[in-house]
């Protein structure tokens, strides 16, 4: 086998290029908000136009500046061609062994496997002359330190290659015990919103008279527009706006949808709706407020140390919360991380939200959706079957198998590959990830990720199951932390990148507009 030289380091560097971007992309969320939010009543109101013309030049200011990033990011492009260019010329023969343990209990992989460069530029992983997926070996191959592969959203692949440790020297190196903490599992169930259940309908504008909304204190958004904190002025009472667009039909049918839903579900572990207002092209739902922010965001903060007993108490109350929208005949559909809120950066409780796909269920009707993330579908959504409430159940298995290990179940390399990933049920317990996660969660998980719905527990079946009963005892015995928050930080920065890209298109379009003198055309 031919030696394999490193290649040069790349000229740019890539930790200080994204602390940039991080960066780029706050100022402009801040500007954007400052541009288009200030004033929610009336978006062409002379105050609104006063406030666009100040930020314009500082929209302009950073359109130029992400525009600089964008010359940054070809060059990373070009310097890995390169090095992808050299590789082919020079070790397109050469192949890699990697040490390789059983990744599966069910299907043994011999003890190596090879990795090299093909003609296409792909990383291929064969076992003798067959190929595997790469997506099974890839930790192995990281921990072996012989190849690392990780794609760059703007960039392509970064190939780097270094020796193979020897199996002796391996087998040697003494592993390091596991890191345990000491700590309090909160697990007193949340307070009840500050204020009784209300039905809410949609009135006309008069938000303005009302509530006092905080344009520049941005809680989250998404696909529907942004959450602001706000006030209610009569009585102080601190609440959440969320702004959502209808600029057709489509979009207020939806909005309406999601108020009736909301008004039905009145429970601890389910954000609650308080007012919602209809202001020209908008509906603006007034909600509970809480200020833990997302879950996966809270746990990957620096200050919180997570144990499988902490992921307990987390998956609980979610299941307290589908369980008791399945008995009111409530389908949730979009169950995905970002729409569980923590109520407090210190304590364990936790809130669903958003609504916005919800679906009554209705057991005369078959029921077809065909929206979400692709890597927290059910087989049944992918395949534009029929949804019922196992749909919701699948979803909580992949969210719990990434709380206790910080990997995607069924993430691929683009959206294909995935949605593949889910239709063959294709996935398994990482060996290193897994480690000190206990038999009965990969039970839990195991009885949730079922092709066939009606295998799949039900929320009932999942509160009396062994891993969800028993914390407080567990917890006196366990205090073993898992390793998925270092594996989930990695997985929330993929995320950031993306988001980063939509940055700079949308700076490319500011800078365009701001040309043109027409910003005002960017209200929402």
């Amino acid at each position: 086998m031919g030696s394999v030289r490193c290649p040069a380091p790349l000229p740019v560097d890539l930790c200080t290029l994204e602390t940039k971007v991080n960066d780029l992309h706050r100022k402009l969320d801040l500007l954007l908000s400052q541009n288009t939010g200030g004033c929610p009543m009336c978006l062409t109101c002379a105050q609104h136009k006063r406030q666009q013309e100040a930020t314009a030049s500082q929209l302009s200011s950073q359109a130029k500046l992400l525009e600089s990033l964008e010359r940054k990011v070809l060059n990373i492009q070009t310097a890995l061609e390169t090095v992808l260019q050299d590789l082919e010329e020079k070790h397109s023969t050469d192949k890699v062994s990697i040490p390789l343990t059983v990744l599966q209990r069910r299907k043994s992989l011999p003890d190596e496997v090879y990795v090299h460069l093909d003609k296409t530029r792909n990383l291929n992983v064969t076992q003798h002359g067959h190929n595997v997926a790469y997506r099974k070996v890839k930790n192995q191959a990281e921990r072996a330190g012989a190849v690392s592969a990780n794609k760059l959203t703007a960039a392509g692949i970064q190939i780097k290659i270094s020796p193979v440790p020897d199996k002796n020297t391996l087998a040697a190196k003494p592993q390091s015990p596991p890191k345990t903490c000491i700590k309090v599992i909160d697990d007193v169930p949340p307070q009840p919103a500050p204020f009784p259940h209300r039905f809410v309908s949609l009135r006309p504008n008069s938000l303005g008279d009302t509530y006092n909304i905080h344009t520049t204190e941005v809680l989250g958004g998404g696909r529907f527009g942004k959450v602001h904190r706000c006030t209610e002025s009569k009585t102080g009472l601190r609440l959440a706006a969320k702004i959502i667009s209808t600029r057709n039909v489509k979009e207020k049918e939806m909005v309406l949808n999601e108020i009736q839903v909301m008004n039905q579900l009145s429970h601890i572990n389910i954000l609650q709706l308080y007012d919602a207002f209809e202001v020209k092209n908008q509906v603006v739902l007034i909600l509970e407020y809480v200020e833990g922010g997302e879950l996966f965001e809270r746990i990957v903060d620096e200050s919180w140390s997570l144990t499988e007993v902490d992921a307990m108490v987390f998956v609980r109350q979610i299941c307290e919360g589908i369980h008791y929208m399945h008995q009111m005949y409530v389908l949730h559909l979009d169950l995905k991380p970002e729409n569980i809120l923590c109520v407090s950066r210190t304590g364990h409780q936790v809130k669903i939200i958003d609504f916005g796909l919800a679906r009554r269920y209705k057991p005369r009707e078959k029921l077809r959706v065909s929206f979400g993330t692709p890597e927290f579908l059910a087989p049944e959504v992918v395949n534009f079957d029929f949804v019922s409430f196992p749909t919701d159940m699948w979803t909580l298995g992949v969210v719990t198998y990434m709380l206790v290990s910080g990997l995607s179940p069924f993430l691929g390399d683009d959206d294909s590959q995935t949605l593949n990933n889910v239709l063959m049920v294709n996935w398994y317990f990482d060996e290193d990830a897994f480690e000190h996660v206990s038999a009965e969660a990969k039970d839990f998980i195991s009885n949730l990720l079922i092709r066939e719905r009606s295998g799949r527990l039900s929320a009932a079946q999942c509160l009396k199951h062994p891993w969800l009963n028993n914390i407080s005892e567990k917890a006196k015995k366990s205090n073993i932390v898992l390793k998925s928050q270092v594996l989930l930080k990695k997985y929330m920065a993929r995320k950031m990148w993306k988001k980063n890209y939509i940055a700079i298109a949308a700076a490319n379009r500011f800078k365009r507009l701001g040309s043109s003198g027409s910003l005002t055309s960017l209200a929402v």
